[in-house]
């Protein structure tokens, strides 16, 4: 039903005012008798803007796409360079490297795909729990991309965008799959397939393989100019590893609550299917009786 008093109202906040003599004021301007007409009426109208899951799955599924590709790509562009095999020679000879025309072209797409990322995400992408984090993730990391490329640093720049690479591809697989069979056996496979990428290329080798050498080259350059390109890019690092730590602890307690008999869900999506009112009727009628 339109109500342009509470199309108004609804268009500077979602929420419900929890104040009672400013939703007895909206009460009486919109004409309806009761709080609960109002409150119901915002529950249907934020009902009605929920994204629904098949918006969701093909928001997932270009991601998952790309992330699978890109994960192959990095590997073929990577393959043929010592630093993969041996984090030694991340920072042998700095900063007298060369990058080659395959390293150059994949820090290009990465670097195009993480700024539409920041962009989609505030235009059109699903709004989640975590957006303020995701934002902070992909401009840290475009920074690191582009202070790297123009500090010569491509080496432990690249070595980051496939470590990152390789546990997104499951966990967009894994949302993918739950969107279309929720609960399934396979959204299972991928979930679990995904925590543990994530625990040892995240956790283990990020922090092992990117940061220390990066802070141990850093000690050891007595150029000054080297020792702030290297502590900047240490400072960046250890951002993105603290937001690491704050999704796997997001991971864990869906992991808990999986083994303890509930569903596999993505609790950033549920806490935002409640702040966006995707909530039955049925639900509000039965508190009425």
């Amino acid at each position: 039903m339109k109500n342009k008093v509470l199309e108004a109202a609804y268009k500077k906040s979602r929420k419900v005012p929890k104040n009672e003599m400013e939703l007895e004021a909206l009460v009486a301007k919109s004409g309806l008798e009761s709080a609960r007409e109002v409150e119901r009426w915002y529950r249907r109208t934020k009902n009605h803007h929920a994204p629904t899951k098949m918006v969701k799955f093909q928001e997932g599924f270009w991601r998952g796409m790309f992330y699978t590709v890109a994960c192959f790509v990095g590997y073929y562009t990577l393959y043929d360079e010592p630093y993969l095999w041996d984090n030694t020679e991340v920072y042998n000879n700095y900063p007298f490297h060369k990058m080659t025309d395959k390293v150059q072209w994949y820090y290009f797409i990465k670097l195009a795909f993480y700024a539409s990322l920041s962009i989609t995400g505030v235009l059109f992408d699903v709004a989640r729990k975590d957006f303020w984090e995701m934002q902070l993730h992909h401009w840290t990391t475009m920074l690191l991309m582009v202070g790297s490329y123009s500090c010569g640093l491509h080496r432990i720049g690249a070595l980051i965008l496939l470590v990152h690479d390789v546990s997104d591809v499951f966990l967009e697989w894994a949302k993918g799959t739950n969107y279309i069979w929720e609960g399934s056996a396979m959204t299972q496979i991928f979930f679990a397939l995904f925590a543990v990428m994530f625990l040892v290329c995240r956790l283990i080798l990020y922090p092992v393989w990117m940061i220390w050498p990066t802070i141990n080259h850093a000690k050891q350059d007595f150029c000054t100019r080297n020792v702030w390109i290297n502590n900047y890019h240490g400072v960046l690092l250890c951002i993105l590893a603290c937001l690491h730590c704050f999704w796997m602890y997001l991971i864990t307690n869906i992991l808990i609550k999986a083994v303890t008999g509930n569903k596999l869900e993505d609790s950033r999506e549920a806490a935002d299917s409640e702040e966006n009112g995707a909530v039955d009727d049925d639900d509000d009628d039965s508190k009425d009786k």
